[in-house]
């Protein structure tokens, strides 16, 4: 019985201290567990901290970058202000110089009256010359004003810019036009109205003299498909005057398009043309033309003249 006893004491402290051992390597591995985590944990910390450092030192670099950058866009604004202050200064100078030449100086009006002169007789070489001593940015700027061209439209090279005013001229005075692409646009309809299409509402070639507004209108095929704008010139015939020369703007998208002019006083009886230009060669690319009736002339109403035989029967 004793020896019985003996053995499960043993038994029960060998278990025991089994039990111990096994808690104390749980607890010890726990321990050595929770410390490499920490560990790692904290390297962790440590590159994230580092890193950070590198991107605040890296966002403070763009931060005073930026301001670099903004600093030079405005000295750059700062300057461009200033050229171009200066540019409008140097253009309005110009103009005041070339309205002054020719509204004061005796021998300048004379020399524009001999320019005038040859210009109606088709000689041009007094006004290229005169186009030659202008700056050529003046000439661009009155060419823009008074013609309504876009400055894309203007040769870029200042000699060929001479030769451009000069068939500007040309079409101002009712010479021949530079020669366009065949074949030319030849089916321009005339109406007094027009579609929301913008093709023409009962189109004629004649019309009365107070039919005041008519509309040129015109398919976008051809020489004209894809234009944003074209410059047009209207001549009356009967006068050998050009009555219009200016630049429209049409729609390149739209399957037809019209210019139109209006003449409150009225139209003179007469054939008149409708001629359409290339905005960069100035080239002939369409043309027709109308004619305004003459006005019916009305009788003047019979006056009753007395009848004789009666006042013969009246006694004096």
């Amino acid at each position: 019985m004793k020896k019985t006893m003996i053995i499960l004491l043993v038994i029960a402290g060998l278990m025991l201290g089994a039990l111990a051992g096994a808690f104390v390597g749980v607890t010890v591995q726990s321990k050595i567990g929770k410390a490499i985590m920490q560990a790692e944990i904290s390297a962790k910390d440590n590159e994230i901290n580092a890193r950070d450092k590198e991107l605040n030192a890296l966002n403070d670099k763009l931060t005073e970058a930026g301001k670099n950058v903004d600093s030079l866009v405005k000295i750059v604004n700062a300057k461009s202000a200033e050229i171009d202050k200066k540019d409008k200064t140097i253009r309005e100078l110009q103009k005041q110089a070339t309205e002054t030449l020719f509204s004061n100086n005796p021998a300048a009006q004379e020399f524009n009256s001999v320019i005038r002169k040859q210009i109606k007789q088709g000689d041009f070489s007094g006004f290229e010359y005169l186009a030659k001593t202008l700056p050529p940015e003046f000439i661009r700027d009155f060419i823009m004003q008074n013609l309504g061209l876009a400055r894309d439209d203007l040769p870029k090279d200042d000699a060929d810019l001479i030769e451009y005013v000069t068939s500007i001229f040309r079409l101002v005075n009712g010479s021949q036009p530079n020669p366009g692409p065949k074949p030319l646009i030849e089916d321009i309809s005339f109406a007094l109205r027009v579609n929301s299409d913008n093709s023409p509402i009962s189109p004629a070639t004649a019309f009365k003299a107070s039919d005041n507004r008519i509309y040129a209108c015109f398919q976008n095929q051809g020489a004209l498909k894809g234009r944003a704008r074209v410059v047009t010139r209207w001549t009356s015939k009967a006068a050998n005057e050009v009555i219009g020369l200016e630049t429209k703007t049409i729609d390149p998208n739209a399957p037809h398009n019209f210019i139109w002019r209006e003449r409150r006083e009225g139209w003179p009886a007469g054939e008149y043309t409708v001629e359409l230009f290339d905005t960069k060669t100035l080239a002939l690319i369409g043309q027709d033309a109308f004619t305004i009736l003459p006005e019916e002339k009305k009788e003047a109403p019979k006056e009753d003249k007395p009848d004789k035989s009666k006042e013969s029967e009246n006694p004096k």
